[in-house]
């Protein structure tokens, strides 16, 4: 870690220049400073990078050098001084820091995997935060990790861990990594470009949180331990944002029925919607089959949940594609890495519902799905997902 210390008057404000080491409490001090964008005039500044990793912050006197910090600092017109994280967190209008879903089970166990599976009852499902165990593998050496499949890109900001519950075992310190696809992996790093290294527990019961020096948006998320007192055994959960998946309308109705055409107009608009008593049904399969939603304005879209129809033996458990348009008239397919246009998987029985997110959200008008291909009929229910402008 490197500090420099900054004279101001009868305080001293330690600015952290770059790090190679995140500490779990961090104590921050509120000077004043000329605010460049003001005429100079002095306001209150948090002389760091990052102040929603405040868990104290404190009057600090009087800073003429920010311009020398090699970030960008922001102002404020007013202070606050308080060792309640939460209070700070809500006076910084810090965001994104939400569990994604290890303590409540909304990251399932499909989505943990580990270098080594542990001693029974001690395997990757255990190691969420809060259970009564954690995750321990066997072997003790640095090449330990244990990895999450987020599904999807998602916004990454920290993480909280814990050691073994009731045994005093714990992982002191650890570094993080993040993926795109599961095999390239890239370490978290601090301003000097090295990998940080996170300071882990000092008992097995304590959460510790760890922010990131810079938010990550991936899919994959792995913590490999680096110390640890006496054995290798974790708890934790990961903190972010799970950004614009709100469902958009079609099961709610607040998508109207007028909004709603396809190819294929044999019966009533409502049977599109997600949980609809009766699906819409195209007996007749041809290559130009389609089905068109008009959200009414530009809306931005990160995926779709689809269903079958649950009165006929019958779903949509074909390959699609999802174009989208500001016109209805020019289509762009929703593209993979590959720049190729994307075959979502289809339904597997006409009641179990399948969710589908896009590589990147689009922001458009038209939403229009393509069954690719059938063995009998087209019938299918969806809803759409992203998030409508405030």
């Amino acid at each position: 870690m490197f500090i420099r210390n900054i004279n101001v008057g009868l305080a001293v404000v330690c600015v952290v220049l770059g790090t190679t080491v995140t500490t779990a409490e961090t104590v921050c001090y509120f000077g004043q400073a000329p605010d460049p964008e003001s005429n100079d005039s002095y306001r209150w500044v948090i002389p760091i990078e990052d102040p929603c990793r405040c868990t104290e912050v404190k009057l600090g006197g009087v800073n003429t050098f920010t311009s020398r910090l090699p970030f960008k600092v922001k102002y404020y017109d007013t202070f606050l001084q308080s060792r309640n994280s939460d209070e700070i967190q809500a006076w910084l209008n810090c965001t994104c820091r939400d569990p994604l879903g290890m303590e409540s089970g909304a990251i399932p166990d499909s989505s943990l995997s580990v270098s080594d599976v542990g001693y029974a009852g001690f395997s990757a499902e255990k190691s969420r935060l809060n259970v009564t165990a954690a995750w321990c593998p066997v072997a003790e050496d640095q090449n330990q990790w244990i990895r999450v499949d987020l599904q999807s890109p998602t916004t990454v900001t920290g993480l909280i861990t814990q050691g073994r519950h009731r045994s005093n075992v714990w992982v002191t310190s650890y570094k993080v990594q993040h993926s795109d696809d599961g095999t390239n992996w890239s370490d978290v790093t601090g301003t000097d470009g090295l990998p940080v290294k996170f300071q882990g527990n000092v008992d097995n019961e304590t959460p510790v949180t760890n922010y990131f020096p810079a938010v990550l948006n991936t899919r994959f998320i792995q913590i490999r331990p680096l110390a640890w007192t006496r054995y290798i055994c974790l708890r934790f959960e990961l903190l972010g944002c799970r950004p614009c998946r709100d469902p958009l309308g079609m099961e709610s109705g607040i998508i109207p029925g007028s909004s709603l055409s396809a190819s294929y107009e044999n019966n009533s608009p409502g049977k599109f919607r997600l949980n609809a008593h009766e699906a819409w049904c195209a007996f007749v399969y041809d290559e130009d089959l389609w089905i068109r939603v008009d959200l009414g304005a530009v809306t931005t879209v990160t995926g779709l949940i689809t269903q079958g129809d649950i009165q006929k033996y019958e779903w949509l458990f074909t390959p699609f594609r999802v174009q989208y348009s500001n016109d209805e008239t020019n289509w762009s397919d929703v593209i993979g890495a590959n720049g190729l246009a994307i075959q979502f998987q289809g339904n597997v029985d006409g009641v179990t519902p399948v969710t589908s997110y896009f590589p990147a959200a689009v922001n458009t008008r038209f939403i229009q799905i393509r069954p690719l291909e059938s063995y009998i009929s087209v019938c299918l229910r969806f809803e759409l997902l992203g998030c409508r402008a405030a």
